[in-house]
């Protein structure tokens, strides 16, 4: 008899890798290596950040992090010993409420299992395998949450849908995942020192943009009542996972909203369009039945092939396969848009449709969405390209 995990229908929790199993290395060709920093002297990057060789005995910065992810920022596997070694993102850190904590009028830090951090004699510096160096986590997730909601801020200029609502990020947890019950954002310790998730950007971006969609539908966009485009799935002889599969190729609101996240990753980081790179130890990042997330790969994917990707082995229509059958479709507008000096324009239309989305809506409803946003915002300038995107994945 098959098991069942049993997610309440409003109460569910996003657990980020919930369909064990499905997250197998994938090497695919002309993807490029992840951003790599090697032969640098001073480089400033975007989000006011600078790589320094000597970032760790500067006493001007507030720490010294890394850039998306470890295995992203050298552009290959990494080994423990190597990590303090890639503590080269020198970093101010902004609007903190003066409590001494991380925290401001958004979100807080503090690890499951070491409490909340605070600044020592060398501010935040914490040198990754030291004494003391149980607050780096913390840090890392702080600086790239805020850098986060510092851009959506920045393109709805105003609060994020998070300003006010006090949402935890819980370091050095038992999993990885976002609690819509509990208004926390979990990131788990990982069975090896370099898969911590606190190490990873990407996840943590994605996972606070799923908090986003969250408040900015208040709520709507993770209430299944009535809803008919999910089902449960799962192999002949293993666990079934609740409402984990969308039920056509049209795909599902849980597909929706993991899309939208992870083209939030793909806007953040345009030149490493995957998540889960340190996770996984690979360049490429996380696959699900050997469909990668890479935003490259999934460029000219279709919604059929994203629906039947996990078919053989239980998952037809996992909501992780079709979340980036969604995601691509963004990336590929916004990358047209950016080339034209109009990236903003999608950005926005990004935000605005998150507002209107629902747990029944699946990916063809929320094209219209798109078209009623874009008509209020644009006078329509960018729904004849999202008819064409969608069109061309069999949508």
């Amino acid at each position: 008899m098959k098991k069942t995990n049993l997610i309440p229908k409003n109460s569910w929790m996003i657990v980020l890798l919930a369909t064990i199993g499905l997250s197998l290395p994938l090497v695919f060709q002309n993807c490029g290596e992840g951003f790599s920093v090697r032969g640098f002297d001073t480089v400033t990057m975007a989000y006011g950040g600078v790589f320094r060789k000597d970032c760790l005995e500067r006493e001007d910065v507030d720490s010294c992090l890394y850039f998306k992810n470890p295995v992203s920022q050298k552009g290959q596997p990494v080994a423990a010993d190597e990590m303090a070694g890639l503590q080269l993102l020198a970093v101010q850190l902004k609007d903190l409420d003066g409590s001494g904590y991380l925290k401001n009028d958004s979100f807080e830090v503090y690890s499951a299992q070491h409490g909340r951090a605070q600044a020592g004699d060398q501010s935040w510096r914490f040198r990754y395998g030291t004494t003391g160096a149980e607050g780096l986590p913390q840090v890392m997730a702080y600086y790239w949450a805020q850098t986060s909601l510092a851009e959506i801020e920045n393109r709805l200029n105003g609060p994020s849908a998070l300003a006010g609502k006090n949402l935890s990020i819980i370091t050095e947890a038992g999993y990885t995942g976002f609690s819509v019950a509990e208004s926390k954002i979990f990131l788990a310790q990982g069975s090896r020192q370099v898969d911590n998730a606190a190490w990873s950007a990407d996840v943590l971006i994605h996972l606070l943009m799923e908090a986003h969609i969250y408040y900015s539908s208040a709520g709507a966009a993770y209430d299944l009542t009535g809803d008919t485009n999910h089902q449960d799935c799962g192999p002949q002889d293993g666990p079934v996972f609740q409402l984990e599969c969308c039920t056509s190729q049209n795909g599902c609101s849980r597909a929706l909203t993991a899309g939208l996240a992870d083209f939030w990753v793909a806007r953040m980081f345009p030149d490493a369009p995957t998540l889960g790179e340190s996770l996984s130890q690979n360049v490429n990042g996380l696959t699900h039945c050997g469909q990668s997330r890479h935003l490259e790969y999934m460029a000219g994917m279709t919604a059929a092939a994203a629906y039947g990707a996990c078919d053989s082995v239980g998952y037809p229509g996992q909501v992780y396969t079709m979340g980036s059958l969604m995601a691509s479709i963004w990336f590929e507008i916004w990358k047209e848009a950016r080339a034209a000096d109009s990236a903003w324009e999608v950005e926005a239309l990004f935000l605005e449709s998150q507002k209107y989305i629902t747990g029944q809506d699946d990916f063809v409803s929320f094209l219209g969405k798109i078209r009623q946003a874009d008509g209020r915002m644009f006078n329509g300038k960018w729904s004849a390209r999202f008819e064409a995107e969608f069109a061309k994945r069999g949508l």
